[in-house]
């Protein structure tokens, strides 16, 4: 096989890296630098091309500790999908359809759209995680608040059950139970 010059499993490649406050690596957003497109590139070739290549087998090749297979797979979509706009207009090209700034403009515009459309995707699935956690903490929240007051009661009834008969712990008693309801 025809591999490059250069072997595709030497690369280490970083890249610019936005957190969105989550310190986990596959919900990091990524800007996929010229230098590591090219890297990226180059190991889906020598791995027979994007319909071919699998996501986990670059992401080994990529030795990039700043990736997580979720931006590998995204990556390789948003490849797979271009390549396939790029054979629809050689195919109408060939067929006398000239190829012209028009139609490198919708090309350019449909990738603009495919990008939005990720974003909004991966925007939608943080939001909904995030419903799912805040669900979460109001359900935990329910529960501690419940156990809290079955303690505050049991602690009230031991201090009014350990109290003098003379009444003198009545009053505390109510001030207390009106606090707590």
């Amino acid at each position: 096989s025809g591999s490059p010059t250069k072997s595709p499993q030497l690369y280490g490649i970083g890249c610019a890296t936005s957190s969105n406050n989550d310190s986990r690596k596959s919900k990091r957003r990524i800007r996929w630098t010229e230098e590591l497109h090219e890297s990226f590139m180059m190991i889906v070739d020598h791995l027979g091309g994007p319909e071919k290549a699998k996501p986990k087998a670059i992401l080994d090749m990529m030795k990039s500790n700043s990736l997580s297979l979720s931006h590998v797979k995204s990556h390789l979509q948003k490849c797979r999908s271009s390549e396939r706009v790029h054979k629809a207009l050689r195919e109408r090209s060939g067929e006398g359809h000239r190829t012209d700034k028009v139609t490198e403009l919708q090309l350019k515009i449909y990738m603009q759209i495919e990008e939005s459309r990720q974003l909004q995707l991966e925007v939608r699935k943080s939001i909904s995680q995030q419903l799912e956690m805040q669900r979460s903490l109001e359900t935990l929240i329910e529960e501690h608040s419940k156990k809290l007051k079955v303690i505050t009661w049991t602690e009230l009834y031991h201090v009014t059950d350990a109290s003098p008969k003379n009444g003198a712990c009545s009053s505390y008693w109510i001030t207390r139970s009106n606090m707590i309801t």
